[in-house]
């Protein structure tokens, strides 16, 4: 056993025996274990930890500190107790909401998520787990993300040339410091907890970026892309872009300066093997299932990093493995000059699996950065905590701080690897043992590995039509396919059923706009959704279904009923909204004529409706009026004056109707 350096960071109080009113509130002792001290080094060993809620409330010997009647023991003998990991350069919301389990069956109990696809999704990832309403680490979440006008442009027509969809909507490129100051009043007001800047536009809007965000209290990350500020920014994310081909005295002067005004690097060096493949031998490795940790990764997950590596193809030809072997240099460099490096893994990007690959990042701060275990562990602990301002509740075993634990078969600080062999993690004070975390990583795999079929919905081929018109079409530059009641129909519903797919339970998701069409009655509201478990008469069928128009209207009670459900022919909507006022319909932010994600999960007589990747549904029905045994085809479903449009339908079939979620 390694021996304790210094004090602890423990208080004179917590090494002696719990008061009283400290025991009667114990809901959790682990007991027995070494403690890792991640601020001065060291082990403290045979230690008893009692948790009270989401608190360390006390500290000490394990001969002296016992574990009350009645609270949750965790026997640690032989075990090591550190922080919980923190992941600073994470797109978890990209990956998808796998991610969450993920990370915590890895220790992972915090992420800095840099930028999702929509904010709201990230935003009540954030809040829903800060509430406990989903299991996962604690976030923070950045703003939509800063970029230049130029590399917009660029990045697009690369997807163009690719053939891939464009899916950055919510970055934003300022054109003037005074607009760029407002953009940061926005973003406050959004309630991001730090601003993102992916490409650097001109000095005088970058400036007035860094100056305003310090006024309003956010803290300003960036890539590393010149021309980057070199001061008045929290961290540089993955390196320094175009490469420096200075001398080793000039980086060694950037390296002090950038250590001196406070800014830390995230290297994620992690991301930079993947440029040592050509993009083709990568989608090959990924088609053949040869990438550790694909048996976690979601169909969309992977989907998108296929999309991203067909990107890359269109890059300009580029000598990788020479600015491969720079970054490492540049780490170690980095490292030697007194900068804090932090671990982060670009989680979203290609081939990177939440969690695994953050231990993936600690080995290479290790061999390629030249710090030391204790030092590893550090960039994944306090040093983050620390950086965000957040060292005085978090990540470190200390008796007041929030219980983000890991318990550990063996010692980090002799080998940095022993951190990925984890016998239990306190989440947020909440213990999930070996089993629930061996549980949590089948369910994954059982997930990932689901036999989903796509649609793409780019033709109405495949598709049975019923009292409507399909033909290709593209919306807001995502093509489609759009929905029109036929010539002559004059009431809906009308859909159009997926031919040669027999749905019972599972998830289908998909994307869709609704807007009224042209002449529509007054009562249209861009009637669009799901028919699911429909029969062959046409009639008998469950359905979730949006009201675009109602998203935002003035009328709050037109706004309670933006999303319904009914199963026809016998629980119409104005049926179940007559006999069960408000149990069938719910209020969710939309827009009419807009793509929205929308995810149906059937299992049984319960089904939920998930509107835009949020992580709790917006509409729960818990007596499916087809029953829990129901089985038929699933369609497209629109009703009367609405112009429809679809694309890009997952259906995945479950044959387990009883099989929790």
């Amino acid at each position: 056993m390694r021996p304790i350096i210094g004090v602890l960071a423990l208080t004179a109080a917590s090494m002696s025996g719990p008061r009283q009113s400290t025991q009667d509130s114990v809901t959790l002792a682990i007991t027995d274990v070494a403690v890792v001290d991640v601020v001065r080094g060291g082990t403290l060993s045979n230690q008893t930890v009692l948790i009270s809620g989401n608190r360390i409330v006390a500290i000490g010997a394990a001969s002296n500190t016992r574990a009350p009647r009645g609270a949750q023991s965790l026997n640690a003998t032989g075990k090591f107790l550190i922080p919980g990991l923190w992941d600073m350069h994470s797109h978890a919301v990209m990956f998808g909401r796998t991610s969450l389990a993920l990370y915590l069956t890895q220790g992972v109990t915090g992420i800095r998520d840099m930028g999702a696809e929509r904010f709201a999704a990230a935003k009540a990832w954030r809040d829903s787990v800060a509430a406990g309403q989903l299991l996962g680490p604690r976030m923070r979440i950045a703003s939509p993300i800063v970029e230049n006008q130029r590399w917009l442009a660029a990045v697009k027509r690369m997807g163009e040339a690719a053939g891939t969809p464009w899916r950055m909507y919510e970055r934003y490129g300022p054109t003037s410091a005074d607009e760029a100051v407002r953009w940061v009043d926005s973003v406050v007001a959004l309630g991001a907890d730090h601003i993102k800047v992916r490409n650097w536009p001109s000095p005088d809007i970058s400036r007035a970026i860094v100056e305003r965000a310090r006024e309003r209290g956010l803290q300003v990350v960036g890539h590393g892309n010149e021309p980057f500020p070199r001061t008045g920014v929290a961290t540089l994310e993955h390196g320094i872009w175009p490469p420096l081909q200075g001398s080793d005295a000039a980086r060694d002067s950037l390296w002090r300066q950038l250590a001196a005004n406070g800014v830390a690097m995230v290297p994620t060096l992690v991301t930079w093997p993947i440029r040592l493949d050509p993009p083709d031998t990568l989608i090959a490795k990924l088609n053949a299932g040869r990438i550790p940790g694909l048996q976690y990764v979601p169909r969309q997950a992977r989907e998108q990093w296929r999309d991203q590596l067909l990107e890359l193809k269109q890059e300009d030809p580029t000598d990788w493995p020479t600015i491969y072997r720079g970054e490492m240099r540049n780490a170690a460099e980095m490292h030697r000059a007194g900068m804090t490096l932090l671990a982060g893994t670009d989680i979203g990007a290609p081939l990177l699996v939440p969690g695994f690959s953050l231990h993936d990042e600690l080995g290479l701060l290790v061999s390629q950065a030249g710090m030391t275990p204790l030092q590893a562990l550090q960039a994944a602990t306090i040093l983050p905590a620390r950086v965000m301002g957040l060292a005085d509740s978090l990540s470190s075993v200390t008796v007041g701080k929030l219980a983000d634990l890991v318990v550990l078969d063996a010692d980090p600080l002799a080998v940095i690897g022993n951190a990925r062999r984890i016998h239990a993690v306190i989440a947020n004070g909440r213990l999930l043992t070996r089993g629930a975390l061996d549980r949590m990583l089948a369910t994954a795999e059982a997930e990932a590995s689901a036999q989903a079929t796509h649609y793409p919905l780019e033709s109405p081929v495949g598709l049975r039509l019923y009292n409507v018109v399909a033909e290709p079409a593209t919306l807001h530059g995502k093509r489609g396919l759009q929905l029109t009641l036929a010539p002559g129909v004059r009431t809906g519903p009308v859909f159009a059923r997926i031919e040669g797919l027999d749905f019972s339970n599972g998830v289908i998701e998909v994307e869709v706009a609704g807007a009224p069409a042209p002449g529509a009655p007054e009562g249209a509201r861009g009637f669009v959704g799901i028919a699911f478990r429909l029969l062959e008469d046409d009639r008998t069928y469950d359905a979730f279904y949006l009201r675009p128009t109602n998203g935002r209207a003035e009328d709050q009670e037109r706004r309670n009923h933006a999303t319904q459900y009914i199963s026809q022919p016998d629980w119409t909507w104005s049926r179940l909204r007559q006999e069960t006022p408000g149990k069938y319909e719910a209020y969710v932010d939309l827009l009419p004529d807009e793509w929205t994600k929308i995810r149906i999960e059937v299992r049984g007589d319960r089904a939920r409706l998930y509107v835009q990747d949020n992580a709790q549904p917006t509409l729960v029905v818990n007596d499916v009026k087809s029953g829990g045994h129901a089985k038929g085809a699933v369609a497209l479903w629109l009703d009367s004056g609405t112009i429809a449009h679809f694309r890009n339908l997952v259906v995945t079939p479950e044959d387990d109707t009883t099989r929790p979620k």
